[in-house]
């Protein structure tokens, strides 16, 4: 790159610094030879007074303030009315010639001034502005010493940008008025040879220009390269394919990102932090239409095809989705009109020349004003309600932090790749948190506050107080949040619902919250009131992660969901579609024989084995062969269910939309997600590279989407989003609750070497004839089967199920239950109640035996899978990847723990509480073979 200094000595030894007008008007002419010029010249989207518009038959172009960029525009943005009334003469055209030419001799006057004033800047002057004769060569030779580097010399970057200026008076014309535009509208700008040598908003404007012409001549290449250099050099990121008018201000420019098809009219000012941005995916003419003389806010979002009118002002921090009238102020996110929608505010002067950023202040009726002595939000008089509710919230953002630690937000700490990352994030937000004598400051102030708040809300008078079940005293605001924090949230409440009866009513944040505790209650919430309680409360991890929650878990209950049910027990997880799938499983199954036989002898983490072969059978039996970004996406879904996993605050209370960022929780769910729907946008495409069919004769999971997606009887058709969240659902609910099953049924088995002897030695028998153990003796091995059924009773993957959410009143057990309550139903405590259950604590797999209970939604007494409409329907699905694996290990190796005493009751049964319940820590065990593998 070229430096004043090496301008200076380059130049030294010549006579040029002695001879000014000598001074070649074009330093790096004949570095190399410019490029051959376009015979069609194609005219800017800028105002130019001494330019006629084009004719042009395209129907896009219908509105003359904004038209849908496209092939045929190669005309000026101007409305023909505005041109059309000041008369093109050859008058008009030297009046503007001269004023032209007096800008440029200002320019130089302050640049001759400022070196009289500071002489060691002559040369640096004198390289930039003195030597040269007109303002185009000048700012050629400025953005080309900006904007070069090692791969783009700045002759080569002055020669292509020569070719796009030289005789170009509309852009030079373009490059003038925003030179007065910044004088005028910035107070910053001291002079117009600052702003020409320094001001990066001004210069990324102009390298915009030149970029711009080069894409309108279909030398794209060139375009998007400056644009990578001005987005490097001048943090600002405008599409070369982008229009603009004349007069523009980018002040500062840093972080203003302007999209392809943007359009930006005449003296509009833009803040730093601005984005003109589009809606998602979606191509072709998809981003804002500035209007003439208009000012946008620091930090403001106008996203998608919106239209923003003349003279309107957008405020700081904004985001706009919708159009905005003429003369108007939109402010907020998402943006409401000052003054409502109806009666809009008028501005009566132009925001973009004026730069006044705060009039009409007292107008913003929509946000918050003091109208009549009472608060109006809305438009809605709510009295001084409105103002207690925001005093309340600022002090709830206080306990939210300080309080952090009592909050239940608990992720599993696993021993293996995926998750260390984020449990070392936790750890380091733990070691940040404050003193807590500082903590029980802020609380007691919260408290006081608290309780002057309720003192001044009270409760109206003859308001009916709903008949809700018993639970523990409410606090104010927060409820019952600190009587469920703890690691264990299932233990807790089982804890108190032994003091407080089987249906419990918690008030946790803003939620209403129902707790079945007995398989009689669970029984009325899914049996006897299953249709009421089919819905699902919104929960935004799943919004997010799960495309709008339109996954099986999580959608709402309607047509839609009932065809994903449809779906999956006639196509994706019917036992007859899993049964294919068999060679897939027992594949995987004898991959981690192998590597298990590998480690004979030695200590490893078994659950890490487990987890990866879950993930694997899961995965193939979605994908077939083993997928490119497999591994990412298995670490992206790890990623995920721990942010998932507990009690959320964002949920807790979902009116405060500023909760979810001011705790960061949001932008890391939507980062997780952007990189989910990357991931499984190259895994379909790369499968639908592959001929579709299946592997070894079996259908794949995605094969069967796809083509019920092109099915025509479809009642809701299917988009690729909800395709992908399919996917998501099947590979993280398929993998992670049957390597849980697995890792709890070895850990009870190890706790009890009696009972592994036994499922041993019926394993042993049942294949004696063979080397390996395969699906088709399964259904002989009753006492496995009863093993696994007895884990599920202790170890459901999700002790607390999935919660629910009525859609109308109703009673249960005598008490009411509102609209909108949450329901959730404790299948840990379900499970273990002395009730339904002889010894209910003890692992004894024998009482299965002659049993007919079952997992499959019949018995209420266990419901490890849920019951009901919401029943899990992957059941089969998950009973195959567990089953044989289980079998598989026990059938070849012999087990005991690694490290410790050794002993079987010392063996550590610690949970870790998240979307599922697993040990807290890995596995480690020792295996010996026992029977080897052929």
């Amino acid at each position: 790159m070229y430096s004043y200094n090496h301008l200076h000595t380059h130049f030294l030894g010549s006579s040029l610094l002695s001879h000014p007008s000598s001074f070649p008007p074009y330093p790096h002419k004949n570095l190399i030879n410019s490029p051959k010029k376009q015979e069609k010249r194609l005219l800017l989207c800028i105002q130019d007074s001494r330019t006629q518009l084009l004719e042009c038959n395209n129907n896009n172009n219908n509105n003359p303030k904004f038209f849908r960029p496209n092939c045929q525009d190669q005309f000026s943005c101007v409305p023909i009315s505005k041109i059309l009334t000041k008369p093109i003469s050859e008058e008009n055209i030297d009046q503007d010639q001269e004023k032209d030419q007096d800008l440029w001799l200002t320019m130089k006057e302050e640049a001759q001034s400022d070196v009289n004033r500071e002489p060691i800047l002559s040369d640096y002057y004198f390289s930039l502005i003195l030597s040269h004769n007109a303002i185009d060569t000048a700012l050629a030779n400025n953005l080309s010493m900006k904007l070069s580097d090692l791969s783009l010399p700045s002759g080569t970057l002055y020669d292509l940008f020569m070719s796009v200026l030289e005789g170009d008076q509309e852009i030079i014309g373009a490059v003038k008025d925003d030179l007065r535009a910044v004088k005028e509208r910035d107070p910053a700008c001291i002079s117009y040879v600052q702003c020409f040598l320094k001001f990066k908003g001004f210069l990324a404007c102009q390298a915009h220009r030149i970029a711009h012409k080069l894409w309108s001549q279909d030398r794209k290449v060139l375009a998007i390269t400056i644009q990578n250099r001005v987005s490097e050099v001048f943090s600002a990121d405008i599409h070369p394919g982008a229009k603009m008018g004349r007069g523009i201000l980018l002040d500062h420019a840093t972080g203003v990102v302007i999209g392809e098809t943007a359009v930006i009219g005449n003296n509009v000012s833009i803040l730093h932090n601005v984005t003109l941005g589009g809606t998602g995916k979606v191509s072709g003419d998809r981003h804002p239409k500035i209007g003439d003389g208009v000012l946008i806010g620091a930090a403001t979002c106008i996203l998608g095809n919106v239209r923003i009118g003349e003279g309107a002002k957008i405020g700081a921090g904004s985001v706009v989705l919708r159009d905005v009238p003429a003369r108007t102020t939109a402010v907020g996110n998402p943006a409401k009109l000052i003054g409502g929608k109806e009666n809009p505010v008028k501005l009566d002067k132009i925001p973009g020349l004026t730069m006044d950023h705060t009039s009409d202040i007292s107008e913003w009726s929509d946000y918050l004003c003091l109208k009549d002595m009472r608060w109006v939000w809305g438009g809605k008089k709510r009295g001084l309600d409105y103002f207690w509710d925001i005093y309340a919230e600022l002090h709830i953002f206080d306990l939210i932090y300080f309080l952090s630690y009592a909050i239940v937000r608990f992720p599993f700490v696993r021993e293996q790749k995926t998750s260390n990352r984020v449990a070392s994030d936790l750890d380091n937000e733990q070691n940040k948190r404050p003193s807590m004598d500082l903590t029980f400051q802020i609380l007691f102030t919260f408290l006081f506050t608290l309780l002057i708040i309720k003192l001044l809300r009270r409760p109206k008078i003859g308001r009916p107080v709903p008949n809700l079940p018993p639970g523990p005293r409410k606090l104010p605001l927060i409820g019952n949040i600190l009587d469920v924090a703890g690691p264990h949230p299932h233990r807790i409440l089982g804890d108190l619902a032994r003091k407080y009866g089987p249906l419990m009513h918690l008030q946790l944040g803003e939620n209403s919250t129902i707790v079945a505790s007995s398989a009689e209650t669970a029984k009325e919430v899914m049996k006897t009131h299953d249709v009421n309680f089919a819905n699902r409360p919104f929960l935004l991890a799943a919004d997010v992660i799960a495309y709008k929650s339109t996954n099986i878990m999580f959608s709402p209950y309607g047509a839609y969901w009932r065809q994903l049910r449809r779906i999956c027990n006639t196509e994706l997880l019917s036992a007859k579609h899993v049964q294919s799938l068999r060679p897939i499983r027992e594949q995987e199954v004898s991959g981690l024989v192998t590597a298990v036989c590998a480690r004979s002898g030695s200590p490893f983490n078994l659950s890490e084995r487990i987890y990866a072969l879950t993930y694997g059978i899961t995965a193939r039996s979605m994908f077939g062969k083993k997928v490119k970004h497999q591994e990412a996406l298995i670490s992206l879904i790890d990623e995920a269910i721990v942010l998932s996993g507990g009690f959320s605050l964002t949920d807790l209370y979902p009116s405060s939309k500023a909760i979810a960022y001011l705790s960061g929780f949001r932008p890391k769910l939507e980062k997780i997600h952007r990189r989910i729907d990357e991931v499984l946008d190259d895994i379909i495409e790369e499968h639908r590279a592959r001929e579709v069919g299946d592997v070894d004769g079996n259908h794949l999971l995605v094969d069967a989407l796809l083509k019920v997606q092109e099915q025509d009887d479809l009642e809701v058709p299917l988009t690729m989003d909800n395709l992908k969240a399919i996917i998501l659902d099947v590979l993280s609910a398929g993998s992670d609750t049957s390597s849980t099953v697995i890792e709890w049924a070895m850990s009870e088995l190890l706790k009890n070497p009696s009972i592994m002897e036994r499922v041993q030695t019926e394993i042993r028998q049942v294949f004696s004839t063979k080397t390996t153990v395969d699906e088709t003796g399964i259904e002989s091995l009753n006492f496995l089967k009863a093993v696994i059924k007895e884990t599920l009773r202790l170890h459901p993957p999700a002790p607390l199920m999935l919660p629910m959410e009525n859609s109308e009143r109703c009673e249960i057990n005598g008490y009411e239950i509102p609209v909108k309550t949450k329901v959730v139903v404790n299948a840990w405590v379900i499970g273990r109640d002395p009730n339904h259950w002889t010894d209910p604590e003890r692992f004894q797999p024998e009482r299965f035996l002659d049993s007919s209970i079952d997992f499959r939604g019949l018995n209420f007494e266990y419901i490890p899978f849920g019951a009901g409409r919401r029943i899990c329907p992957g059941i089969s699905f998950g009973l195959a990847n567990l089953e044989l694996p289980l079998a598989s290990l026990l059938y070849h190796f012999d087990w005991k723990p690694a490290g410790g005493s050794g002993k079987p009751e010392d063996l550590d049964m610690t949970e870790a509480f998240g979307a599922t319940v697993k040990r807290k820590n890995g596995l480690n065990l020792i295996a010996t073979v026992r029977c080897p593998p052929a």
